[in-house]
């Protein structure tokens, strides 16, 4: 991960600590293409945060990621509420996964729509009109 984005990793995780989350482990996936453009950017870094917190700090943290310092800006994020055997199996993803064989076929005709605990980072100037 280049330094700058790696800064930006850093302010997140950051955040997480001023909340009072834990962390359990950390995931950089790299520069990935986008599914979709997101404010006119075709690519980002991807990261993902296993962590626990508390409900409230959560919430916090959400808002928070809204308005990080001048410069750091997140593209996307999602918090997923995981049980100990889906974090099991997702920690082993590292980003990918292989589709059931009698998915792919109609997946070729559909819109493609992705999701993931992810957070995406760019190096530009935030403007977070999420």
């Amino acid at each position: 991960m280049p330094d700058e984005a790696e800064k930006h990793r850093k302010v997140v995780i950051s955040q997480l600590a001023k909340n009072d989350a834990k962390i359990v482990e950390e995931q950089n996936w790299g520069r990935r293409e986008l599914a979709y453009n997101i404010k006119g950017e075709k690519s980002g870094y991807y990261s993902l945060v296993f962590f626990e917190a508390d409900s409230e700090k959560i919430n916090t943290f959400r808002d928070e990621l809204k308005v990080l310092p001048k410069g750091v800006k997140v593209l996307r994020f999602l918090f997923n509420k995981t049980t100990e055997s889906n974090f099991s199996q997702t920690r082993n993803m590292k980003g990918e996964f292989d589709m059931p064989k009698e998915f792919e076929s109609r997946l070729k005709s559909a819109p493609v729509v992705k999701t993931s605990t992810e957070e995406v980072f760019e190096e530009e100037p935030a403007n977070l009109d999420n």
